[in-house]
């Protein structure tokens, strides 16, 4: 029972370092505190501390601070030193008798790694405790508690919170100065930081939620009858005392808080919020944290979900910034009949992932149940695990099915601050490294960063490269001289974004005045930061120019993010004015184009609004007499070329006179000086000499003057010669447009144009007078004559072999423009009329073509071309011929007669037939033989080409016989035929008066009935 007691002594111990780690209170409270509470390790109230010896007692001693150490060894007995001291000469052999808790403790935890902020997480390693047994009183098993056997390990330092410096509340004393260095064109600044006499504690208000195990086990009671729960109400209501206390270090309308949470088979969440601000809430809290009862079954899932709920509720408060803290108790293993110990680790650690993760508070678990160790993380280990899982140790941690905790408990990576969360019994060779972590010590303040953020005007209006850092010094004395020698160690970092300056890890020891001189132990204790930086050459000076912004100042860091804790003053210097910039320099330019007024002022086009912050610039430029602009640029504003629109297309040489003057806008004493200047600048004014192209065109096309434009071969001055030095100012301008006299309907082979207008790109208009030829395309046509036989058709329209366009006086082919429709129409020469499509001559006839381009005649200009014709002269106006070819047929009558033939002349009658296609033309022809001829024939000329039926009509010559009554003949030009008909005389008589001469007679055609 003593060994649980002196266990129970170092929680009620552990909530007080806890207090610490809150930063709560500085080294002197904790002191005073421990000494107030049943665990201050003291001769006095540590019962049967002379009983102890050997192991059990360097253990014990190994619990406590160096204080307290020195402490009781001084009143160690004579046998317990010999005791310690054979230690040193033996190995380690435990001593017989039974061990005491404490002992197994320190055994266990010299096989362990002690996390400390100098040991890597990654070194943590897993044990098995469960060999180790122990006697306890215990209470019913039945109810759902777990059985209290075994021993814990020792850890009790503890993690850090996120907490803040407070501005208000401390004595940094920050000053700065600016100076210009005329000889380096740079600014120098010096920088001074110190800590005055006692000064800050990093405080920030707290929202504490205590969850207590209140199970049935923490009525288990020790040899003199104290229980576990009375011990725990006794480390509460001196936490409760500590915050209470520290309230002294926040500042006007600060405040810390607490809220409880109980929970055993159920959870219970108090209502009332406890305030530090007011000892009578203080007094509350710690009235009901001494009333509590116990209750059956241990269920830590419940007791966070309803912390959960207090967390949010904290958060909730309106223009509240405090720390979230939750301190879980426990002094035994998730235990109920209604759940399985799965389901209750599972659900408080998935609950604690949501209060860290989503709520971002700091989770604390103090454990002194059966082997309780931070070290042991196995999920095999429920109550390590969990309690590890639960704490701040592992932001992250989760169990995936609550129902197969074991199997799928995820840890996932340890907290970057260290594993300190999960805490129980620790040595008290821990407390110093808590101070170092939770406490500022008294008069101290670490870790700063002094930071310079320089302004944009004078450093980087047009530049944001890094400032030389081998310039930053960094001294420690209270002034400043040439001879001393900077710390080789400062942190010196630039931010390019930034545009800061930071020097960091900046320590300031307090420096303590004597009145108002600063002793000399500490004077040199105050920091001098000394650098130099470049004026940008654009910058153009002022009065009260500011060098850094307002957020310049001491920063601290706390879990990632920064703090300003004080601003320094905004020094202002004078920078001399900057010349504007005249460039004496004359300027050509390309007619139409402007002088350029960036070419007669060097930073014109450089004022950003930016560099010309602090100084009002005026320009102005005249011509003789005449002000084209004024203009007057307002300190922070950009130029505008728009200001000087009005000097523009110059079209003769000019003489302009420039100047500025450069005024600071701020009134100071001393002042900077003004500035004023001006100069003359010659203009010279290049003309184009251009060269027109010619033209080619199509008859009936016009000329566009604007398709092909003029080019400039050369720009002329009569002073070219000697203005060769010079530069043209702007870029050549080219032609955009031209005007010609009235070109629409040309005809003549070769026309002569005239320009009379040129616009070039800049708007700039003049007449050049300058000539150029436009040749005219005609139309060519190219026909062919054709022969066809009487009688034919044929289409005229095929006698147009080609149609082409010449020009006679220009050996170019390219014509520009699109390329006319031509339309050639036959008409007989001599005649008007439009022939028809398809035509069928009785004779040869000549030709000439209607021709139109774009629906104009255009026929007395155009050629024509007729190979046919060769050598022979070609008929007046045609410019092609349709021959006509005709036939001839002959007829021969042949009479063969006995005798004489006494009848007188007689005549033989024939019907002519001819056919071509579906063509038919009948007509008749007769021969007549006098009574002596006994043969004739009679030829048809001009007849058409085809078959012809001659058939001899009989009845016209009775008394004779044909042989053949009928011939059919095809005939052509080119074969003409012949028909002969044989007669035999058979009747002398002539005819009957029953016998009609047929006296219907068709003759040939005209032209067609020559016989011969």
């Amino acid at each position: 029972m003593k060994k649980m007691k002196r266990q129970v002594n170092l929680m009620v111990k552990l909530l007080v370092m806890l207090t610490l780690t809150l930063q709560l209170m500085p080294f002197s409270v904790v002191a005073e505190t421990l000494a107030q509470t049943p665990t201050a390790a003291t001769t006095e109230n540590v019962e049967g501390i002379e009983q102890l010896k050997g192991v059990e007692l360097q253990s014990y001693l190994a619990t406590l601070t160096e204080v307290e150490r020195h402490q009781i060894e001084a009143e160690l007995t004579e046998e317990q030193l010999s005791s310690l001291a054979a230690l040193k000469e033996t190995t380690g052999e435990q001593t017989d008798g039974d061990q005491g808790v404490i002992n197994e403790v320190s055994q266990d935890s010299e096989q362990l790694p002690v996390l400390s902020d100098s040991q890597p997480t990654s070194d943590i390693q897993t044990f098995d405790t469960s060999s180790s047994q122990v006697e306890t009183s215990t209470s019913d098993a039945s109810q759902g508690e777990e059985p209290y056997i075994g021993a814990a390990a020792n850890f009790l330092s503890a993690g850090p919170l996120s907490t803040t410096l407070a501005a208000a509340d401390t004595n940094l004393v920050l000053n700065k100065t600016a100076t210009y260095n005329e000889a380096q064109k740079a600014v120098d600044f010096q920088l001074e930081a110190y800590a005055k006499g006692e000064v800050v504690t990093s405080s920030s208000q707290v929202d504490v939620v205590f969850v207590l195990d209140v199970s049935l086990s923490m009525d288990d009671t020790f040899s003199n009858k104290v229980t576990k729960l009375a011990a725990l109400k006794t480390a509460v209501t001196n936490f409760a005392d500590s915050m209470k206390e520290s309230q002294t270090k926040l500042g006007t309308g600060q405040y810390h808080t607490m809220r409880l949470v109980t929970y055993a088979r159920n959870a219970a969440t108090y209502p009332t919020t406890y305030r530090t601000d007011n000892s009578a809430n203080v007094t509350n809290f710690k009235n009901t944290v001494n009333g509590l009862s116990t209750a059956s079954a241990t269920r830590q899932d419940r007791g966070l979900a309803n912390a959960e709920e207090v967390v949010i509720s904290n958060k909730k408060v309106p223009n509240r910034n405090a720390n979230q803290v939750v301190i879980l108790f426990t002094d035994g293993e998730p235990a109920d009949n209604n759940a399985t110990v799965s389901q209750i680790a599972g659900g408080a650690v998935n609950t604690a992932r949501r209060i860290k993760q989503e709520l971002g508070a700091t989770i604390y678990s103090i454990g002194i149940q059966n082997n309780a160790n931070p070290t042991i993380v196995g999920s095999q280990d429920v109550p390590n695990s969990m309690l590890n899982g639960i704490s701040s140790n592992y932001p992250k941690a989760t169990v995936s099915n609550i129902n197969n905790y074991q199997g799928t408990l995820f840890l996932d990576s340890v907290n970057p601050k260290g594993a300190n969360y999960y805490l129980t019994t620790t040595t008290a060779g821990g407390l110093s490294s808590i101070f170092q972590s939770i406490a500022t010590e008294i008069g101290k303040i670490d870790n700063l960063t002094i930071r310079d953020v320089l302004t944009e005007e004078p450093f980087f209006s047009s530049s944001t490269t890094a400032i030389d850092l081998s310039t930053v010094k960094v001294y420690k004395a209270w002034t400043y001289a040439p001879s001393l020698v900077p710390i080789s160690n400062a942190v010196v970092a630039y931010g390019i974004n930034t545009k800061t300056v930071d020097v960091k890890n900046v320590n300031l020891d307090p420096v303590i005045f004597n009145g108002s001189t600063p002793t000399e132990a500490t004077k040199n204790n105050k920091v001098i930061i000394r650098f130099s930086v470049k004026v940008q050459e654009d910058f153009m000076g002022g009065n009260q120019v500011i060098t850094n912004e307002g957020i310049s100042g001491a920063y601290t860091t706390s879990d990632g993010v920064e703090q300003l804790v004080k601003v320094f003053d905004i020094p202002k210097v004078n920078i001399p004015l900057k010349d504007a910039g005249i460039k004496a320099k004359d300027q050509k330019i390309y007619l139409g184009n402007s002088a350029q007024v960036g070419n007669f002022y060097t930073n014109l086009a450089k004022l950003n609004g930016k560099n010309n912050r602090y100084v009002n610039v005026t320009y102005k430029i005249e011509k003789g007499a005449s002000v084209l602009a004024e203009k007057t640029i307002p300190a922070g504003t950009a130029f505008q070329d728009a200001l000087f629109d009005s000097i523009r297309n110059e079209t003769e040489d000019v003489i302009y006179k420039v100047s500025y003057a450069v005024v600071p806008a701020l009134s100071a004493t001393p002042s900077v000086v003004s500035l004023n200047k001006s100069e003359n600048v010659n203009v010279y004014v290049f003309n184009p000499l251009l060269a027109a192209p010619d033209r080619h065109i199509y008859l009936t096309n016009s000329v566009n003057i604007n398709d092909k434009l003029p080019v400039i071969t050369e720009w002329q001055h009569p002073k070219a010669a000697t203005l060769t030095q010079l530069d043209f100012t702007g870029t050549a301008p080219s032609v955009t447009g031209a005007k010609a006299a009235s070109m629409d309907l040309l005809t003549e082979e070769v026309v002569n144009g005239s320009l009379n207008e040129v616009t070039l790109s800049n708007n700039a208009k003049f007449n050049p007078s300058l000539g150029f030829k436009v040749y005219v395309f005609r139309p060519e046509i190219t026909s062919s004559n054709k022969q066809i036989e009487l009688g034919d058709s044929t289409t005229l329209q095929e006698r147009k072999v080609k149609t082409s366009w010449k020009n006679t006086k220009t050996t170019s082919t390219v014509i520009e423009g699109t390329e006319p429709v031509v339309s050639a129409e036959p008409q007989k020469v001599g005649s008007s009329q439009i022939e028809p499509a398809i035509v069928s001559p009785s004779e040869t006839t000549n030709y000439a073509w209607l021709v139109k381009a774009n629906n104009q005649n255009v026929s007395q200009y155009t050629s024509h071309v007729n190979a046919d014709y060769g050598t022979t002269p070609k008929p007046a106006g045609a410019h092609f011929t349709i021959y006509v070819a005709t036939s001839r047929l002959t007829i021969k009558k042949d009479v063969i007669a006995n005798g004489p033939r006494t009848f007188g002349d007689e005549t033989f009658l024939f019907e002519i037939t001819w056919r071509n296609g579906q063509k038919v033309e009948v007509y008749y022809q007769t021969i007549t033989l006098n009574e002596n001829q006994t043969s004739g024939q009679t030829t048809l000329m001009e007849l058409k080409a085809g078959t012809y039926s001659i058939k001899e009509i009989s009845e016209w010559s009775s008394r004779y016989e044909a042989d053949t009554k009928q011939k059919d003949i095809q005939i052509s030009s080119k074969n003409p035929g012949t028909a002969t008909f044989k007669n035999t005389l058979k009747n002398t008589k002539w005819l009957s008066h029953e016998t009609k001469a047929v006296n219907q007679y068709n003759p040939v055609p005209k032209k067609r009935a020559d016989v011969r």
